[in-house]
């Protein structure tokens, strides 16, 4: 699936460093340079400099072939001016654009534009975190297929390496908490009884990875959309 991301700051870049790992072809746009620092150095998309409102800039990304178009600087104008492109002009067919703030008018939805409002999103996870729901929950990225799920451990994963059990392109080991503490794993970071991780994964891998996991069963998932 090919995927245009407009903004390589902190949203952009970790978006498009987790996609890149799970074997999306990206291609992000930022107006500086030096943002591109904040890419994986195993990131293997394409960056271009330049602006995203820009139809030039846009069309040498190539998005007449894009799947997705995902807007997400901190400019809400850019944002939707570049959304507006990607829908109208290229007909892109999966349109999304972050909005910083309070809600836009529908008219943006009703032209076929997913607006994100992470303050709403913020909002939502504290809330569960509160309700302790958390654990048993997993927030699905409709678009893309991809679940984003929190659970333990399994037995069965115990003493072994976040390598032995991550399936490349299908399931990523993202946070590993311990003991109170958020660790960003490596290959060879060894899973410890009592470990929980926040993971991503692909829809169709949930039973293949559920083994290892305590509450990662498909009939147990409650979804919610952004």
């Amino acid at each position: 699936m090919f995927v245009i991301i407009a903004g390589c700051g902190e949203a952009g870049a970790r978006l498009s460093n987790s996609l890149a790992e799970m074997k999306y072809n990206i291609v992000i746009i930022d107006r500086e340079q030096s943002s591109f620092e904040k890419l994986n150095q195993e990131f293997n998309g394409i960056t271009i400099l330049g602006n995203a409102i820009d139809i030039d800039i846009q069309r040498k990304a190539g998005i007449e072939d894009a799947d997705i178009f995902i807007a997400v600087t901190g400019d809400n104008n850019a944002n939707l001016m570049a959304a507006q492109i990607a829908k109208r002009i290229f007909k892109v067919n999966n349109v999304i654009a972050r909005f910083n703030g309070h809600q836009v008018e529908t008219v943006y939805e009703r032209q076929g534009i997913k607006i994100i409002y992470p303050i709403i999103l913020e909002t939502r996870h504290i809330i569960d975190l509160i309700n302790n729901k958390f654990s048993n929950q997993c927030l699905c990225w409709q678009l893309s297929g991809i679940k984003i799920c929190k659970s333990f451990f399994s037995s069965k994963a115990v003493k072994k390496k976040v390598g032995e059990i991550q399936i490349p392109g299908h399931f990523t080991i993202n946070i590993i908490f311990r003991q109170g503490e958020a660790i960003i794993p490596q290959q060879k970071t060894v899973i410890l009884d009592g470990d929980s991780a926040v993971i991503s994964l692909k829809e169709d891998s949930v039973h293949e990875v559920s083994k290892w996991f305590n509450d990662l069963k498909e009939e147990k998932l409650e979804c919610v959309s952004p």
